[in-house]
């Protein structure tokens, strides 16, 4: 799958930096060189982070990689979930010691998915395709277990026959229904979808 890319390079001692340009719902990754003073810092045992303040004014603090001697990170969605605009920052650990970047200005462009404000919440767009996921998955979990709730009605109906009950039925929901007469009356037994036997007398 596709993902927006950025290059950003980051002097730790800069302090004005060009804004960046985002999209709103986009997956994001962004690759940081970092300079100390012009001179690329080498960032052997460094923890990176990097701290996003959101068009609202949270911030969103998250975990970063380093390849290649670059700090990449892909945004949290949270980052990129309102049109505004924000700041970032590269924030490095080591040991006991804390250096970061200063800000820089970020602005997430409007996206034509979105038809209503969406500040710190999922957007109508981000549940539509979550439920799309969510159904495909749910519908081979159905599939499996109506296979298995057949094999089960079978495997029933098959020993209900050999212990001579009157008679049988499976049902159009694919319940198993059992009649039997006894001096008590009649007694129905069903097996419902849940797997679940239900008893009723009738005097």
């Amino acid at each position: 799958m596709s993902k927006r890319t950025l290059e950003i390079t980051v002097d730790l001692y800069e302090k004005s930096y060009n804004e960046e340009i985002l999209k709103q719902f986009d997956t994001t990754e962004i690759i940081f060189t970092i300079l100390k003073k012009n001179v690329e810092l080498s960032l052997d045992s460094i923890t990176p982070e990097i701290w996003f303040v959101k068009p609202n004014g949270t911030v969103v603090q998250q975990s970063a990689t380093i390849n290649n001697n670059k700090v990449v990170v892909e945004l949290n969605i949270d980052c990129v979930r309102a049109a505004g605009r924000g700041k970032m920052e590269v924030v490095l650990m080591q040991n006991d010691e804390t250096i970061s970047s200063f800000q820089i200005d970020v602005k997430i462009e409007k996206s034509g998915k979105e038809n209503a404000k969406s500040e710190n919440t999922p957007s109508y767009y981000e549940n539509l395709e979550k439920i799309g996921k969510e159904a495909k998955e749910n519908g081979d979990y159905a599939k499996e277990e109506g296979d298995y709730a057949k094999e089960k009605i079978q495997e029933y109906g098959n020993a209900v026959a050999a212990a001579q009950f009157s008679a049988f039925v499976v049902n159009e929901n694919m319940e198993l229904e059992l009649h039997r007469t006894t001096d008590l009356g009649t007694i129905d037994f069903k097996l419902n979808e849940n797997m679940e036997l239900e008893v009723c007398i009738n005097e």
